[in-house]
């Protein structure tokens, strides 16, 4: 059985305690980015799929991720669960590694640990592996 497994970052603009915290500029960057750019060397990672609401006022993130060519799925802004389970079936994820977009400094290589550990156990499970 081949397996496709899927990053789904989790992320909006509208943030109450800090608005736009995840386009916020860390070292000339993007908070968002350094955290895609540190996933990117992943062994066990298939695709990065960027999840965001669908309200206009997340606009500039579909921007940002047509600029990485990043691929983007829009959804409910209240149903978060329903906007993952969109981008995994739109995506063709087998396997779905849950990541909100606020964790600029994510290990990669816990990243990869987590996906084997889950890929080695053999078992099957209908639910999300949650990084955070």
């Amino acid at each position: 059985m081949s397996r496709q497994t899927v990053v789904i970052i989790q992320a909006r603009l509208g943030s109450t305690r800090l608005p736009g915290k995840v386009l916020k500029d860390i070292f000339g960057k993007p908070m968002l980015w350094h955290m895609i750019n540190r996933l990117k060397y992943s062994k066990e990672i298939d695709d990065i799929v960027l999840a965001i609401p669908d309200s206009p006022g997340n606009d500039p993130l579909k921007d940002f991720a047509r600029g990485l060519s990043l691929h983007c799925f829009r959804g409910s802004e209240m149903d978060v669960l329903s906007r993952y389970y969109g981008a995994a079936t739109k995506f063709g994820a087998r396997v779905v590694v849950r990541v909100t977009s606020d964790c600029p400094l994510i290990d990669p290589q816990i990243v990869d640990q987590v996906i084997a550990m889950h890929i080695g156990s053999n078992v099957y499970y209908k639910c999300i592996l949650y990084m955070y």
